[in-house]
């Protein structure tokens, strides 16, 4: 499946994922003022399945994870970034660090 993904900036990635229902531009909103006097960092925002852009998906977690880390993958490849989420997102989120342990930088 192709998640809606919306970029800010350019350089390292930071891949943002959203609470259950809310969608890119909720996270956009929350997560932009910490990067107003900041360089290097593409802020990736992301739409699960059935929000904002993204078509609906499978309805259970193990799904979503799966549709995430194809569109991590389809956006970045094989490239590192860090990863961010808040309450589902960050559920979300450490999936993606047990799936992608390599790609997943821990330190910035």
């Amino acid at each position: 499946m192709t998640l809606h993904v919306e970029s800010h900036g350019s350089g390292r990635a930071v891949v943002v994922l959203p609470s259950f229902s809310l969608d890119h531009a909720a996270m956009a909103e929350a997560v932009e003022p910490a990067f107003n006097d900041t360089v290097g960092w593409k802020r990736m925002y992301f739409d699960l399945p059935g929000t904002g852009g993204s078509p609906p998906g499978e309805p259970h977690s193990d799904a979503v994870l799966d549709d995430v880390i194809s569109a991590i993958q389809a956006q970045l490849g094989d490239q590192n970034f860090v990863v961010t989420g808040w309450s589902y997102g960050g559920y979300l989120g450490a999936g993606v660090v047990r799936r992608l342990p390599r790609q997943v930088d821990r330190k910035s």
